[in-house]
């Protein structure tokens, strides 16, 4: 199933490669992403406190503002793996393994922050994938 996952502001749709009807619930969304053991979630970035929602609004972060980002909405390691399992997929390691995000082929670790302008038309935000692996460490 080739498709992409678009993602605004006021809410995200699932397109097809093969030109089906756009799916723009959440629960539409999900129901499809649940043949591939995936779902998305929305993140409330209200609901942020309020020195969180003014390093937010900055057009560009600082490195400083990057890690307190991150810092702020990076999942501790147990809810990690409840979202592995809430999408029916179970880690390939016992306990889930190192879960690291470090890319060593290409020097950069996830996730990476982005600034999506106002005033520039996205096409796509980005193919989905699911990241599987066939055998388990060891």
């Amino acid at each position: 199933m080739g498709t992409d996952f678009l993602l605004s502001a006021d809410g995200g749709r699932l397109a097809f490669s093969d030109r089906r009807p756009f799916l723009t619930s959440l629960e539409e969304v999900n129901a499809t992403l649940a043949n591939i053991d995936s779902r998305v979630w929305p993140l409330d970035l209200g609901s942020a406190p309020t020195e969180m929602q003014r390093v937010l609004k900055q057009p560009t972060l600082t490195d400083s503002g990057v890690e307190r980002v991150k810092e702020y909405f990076l999942m501790p390691r147990e809810r990690l793996l409840e979202i592995i399992t809430d999408a029916g997929r179970e880690p390939r390691v016992p306990s889930g393994g190192a879960l690291t995000t470090f890319l060593p082929s290409h020097a950069y670790s996830y996730p990476q922050l982005f600034v999506v302008l106002d005033d520039v038309k996205y096409s796509r935000f980005d193919r989905f994938h699911v990241n599987v692996a066939d055998t388990t460490l060891g």
